[in-house]
């Protein structure tokens, strides 16, 4: 599995993010650096749709909407060495607004995520940023957001196609 497959997976089966393990990925998409996917639960139900992007840093950011369209940030480094639910203080903005200023939440040793609250009014931001920058354990990592809009629209459609298929199954 690849280190992607395995942080997905890891982002998608945290109790704090979705109850269950997914089953398959069944809708996937990719703009500019963004690579997206489905996910289903464990009982077959859809449970969430994934973005993902590295920087030239090789971390990578994680956008999830779930199927109740809540939104999670999560945040990948390799040289980072957490004990499982250990939580951070961080804060994140898109360009020079901040948009998040709380806890994260170590899902593995190398990931850490951020429930967010205001999900319209964070996608909103979303859209129109050029980057994202998250400073945690003492780290500043930035994100270049290209192509953020289309991946964002992709990511709802994403969860309406998984709501849509599993209401018709």
């Amino acid at each position: 599995m690849t280190r992607l497959g395995r942080i997905c997976l890891i982002f998608t089966i945290t109790g704090a993010l979705m109850i269950s393990a997914p089953a398959q990925a069944e809708y996937r998409f990719d703009f500019e650096h963004w690579y997206g996917q489905s996910f289903d639960t464990d009982d077959g139900r859809f449970g969430s749709c994934i973005a993902s992007l590295h920087n030239p840093s090789d971390q990578l950011l994680l956008i999830k909407l779930d199927r109740d369209f809540d939104l999670s940030v999560g945040v990948s480094d390799d040289g980072w060495n957490a004990k499982l639910g250990d939580t951070v203080p961080v804060n994140a903005w898109l360009d020079h607004s901040l948009f998040y200023r709380g806890p994260a939440i170590a899902i593995s040793k190398d990931v850490y995520y951020m429930q967010l609250t205001q999900t319209d009014r964070t996608l909103k931001l979303m859209r129109s940023a050029q980057k994202m920058l998250i400073q945690i354990r003492k780290k500043s990592v930035l994100f270049k957001l290209k192509g953020i809009a289309p991946t964002l629209n992709s990511l709802i459609a994403c969860v309406k196609h998984g709501l849509n298929e599993h209401s018709t199954a």
